[in-house]
């Protein structure tokens, strides 16, 4: 685990049977120098084969990239273009804060992300649980301030099939599984072009989402497990 402003937690291990798996998480501070809008985002590796990425930097001369109040705009830097959780399509607390604890019993990297989202709910956290290869990340939402559009991420450069509440990912002739543990949420393949054609366009990438309305004054609680 790496602490300070751009805080990242890495886990890596190799299975003597065969292959190895390699998770990233990202806590921290969102006015970090140089920061996006990732906190609680993650990046997944299994056997050298990358399967969630992270799209990285625009070009350095779009207008006001290095402007605070004009950088999150763009798609790469917001938070809707990283493998992290979103509310209505908006864009992170410019000022938040996100802490990670890792609980070596339980094997689960838990992440404190209220202050990312001060304006959704009274508490929102999500804690990644490695098991093996297995890897479930749950992201719970207490007390919705306002009707809300839930969204979780992963940016992928697999191809992407869908059958009930499982997505197949293949790519080098090496397959995962994404598993929905809620039969009401609803997967989605999204489109990572951004609409402004001066931002690099993510030729070859495309987006598995998991989309959910969560009432008002409510609490929802998600699992999703990823494995080989």
């Amino acid at each position: 685990m790496f602490h300070g402003p751009s805080a990242l937690f890495i886990y890596k291990k190799r299975f003597s049977d065969e292959g190895n798996v390699w998770l990233g998480i990202k806590s921290g501070d969102n006015k970090a120098n140089h920061a996006h809008q990732d906190l609680g985002s993650f990046v997944l590796e299994y056997d050298g084969i990358r399967w969630a990425n992270d799209l990285g930097k625009d070009y350095y001369n779009l207008p006001g990239y290095f402007d605070g109040a004009v950088r999150p705009s763009y798609f790469r830097v917001s938070a809707l273009s990283h493998n992290t959780l979103t509310f209505d399509g908006e864009n992170q607390s410019p000022d938040g804060v996100a802490t990670l604890m890792w609980d070596e019993k339980q094997s689960t990297a838990m992440l404190e992300l209220t202050p990312v989202y001060p304006h959704v709910a009274e508490k929102i956290t999500r804690a990644y649980r490695l098991d093996g290869k297995k890897i479930t990340i749950s992201d719970s939402i207490q007390g919705t301030y306002n009707q809300k559009v839930y969204r979780w991420a992963m940016v992928t450069t697999a191809e992407i099939n869908i059958n009930g509440n499982t997505a197949l990912l293949t790519k080098d002739g090496k397959a995962i599984r994404v598993i929905k543990h809620d039969d009401s949420a609803e997967f989605r393949v999204l489109s990572t072009i951004p609409a402004d054609s001066r931002q690099k366009n993510n030729v070859g990438t495309s987006m598995l989402a998991v989309q959910k309305t969560i009432p008002a004054k409510s609490d929802y609680r998600i699992a999703i497990t990823i494995a080989p």
